[in-house]
Order: structure tokens, then C-alpha cells, then sequence
């Protein structure tokens, strides 16, 4: 599991690097299709990681509070990928 999240995560920037360039050439069709494309990537990963390695990870105290913060920056990220598909180009650097 922990290698295929890897690949994942590394998909993801990867992908979140074109919204980027996209965002900053201010080509909101294409920021748009890119941000949609992320979507796609997160939200299984999201799924995977926390009804996964997270659920595992759970019973463990001390990784409660840090896998808390993770599954609310989760959150975040929907909400500014959501923002991006909607074509609010600021958000590219918080989203990065």
C-alpha cells in the first residue's frame, strides 16, 4: 500500500505542476481541465489513504492528532481543487 500511495503522491504533484503553469499563464479553460484531472487523482488517494493506512494507523496514540490534521488538509485540498475547477486561479499557491 504504502508504495502504490508513493506513486500516487507522485502523479499527483506531478499533475498539480501543470495546474501551476496553467494558473500562471492565466489559461483558465486549461487551469480548469488540469484542476479536474487533480480531482480525479485525490479523491481515490484520499479514499485509499485514509480508509487505509490511516484506519491502520489509528489505534496508535501518538499518530491520532497528526492523522486528524492530515484528514482535515484532505478537506482543504477538495475545497481549493473545487475553487480551481471553478476558475479561481488564486488558490494555486495555497493548493501547492
Amino acid at each position: 500500500m504504502i508504495g502504490l500511495l508513493t506513486d500516487q503522491h507522485e502523479e499527483i504533484i506531478n499533475r498539480l505542476g501543470l495546474v501551476r503553469r496553467a494558473a500562471e499563464e492565466s489559461d483558465i479553460p486549461l487551469t480548469q481541465l488540469l484542476a479536474s484531472e487533480l480531482a480525479n487523482l485525490l479523491n481515490p488517494h484520499v479514499v485509499l489513504e485514509e480508509n487505509g493506512l490511516f484506519a491502520a494507523l489509528m489505534s496508535v496514540d501518538e499518530f491520532v492528532e497528526p492523522l486528524d490534521k492530515l484528514t482535515f488538509e484532505h478537506r482543504e485540498l477538495d475545497e481549493l481543487v473545487e475553487r480551481l475547477i471553478d476558475g479561481d486561479l488564486l488558490v494555486v499557491d495555497k493548493l501547492d
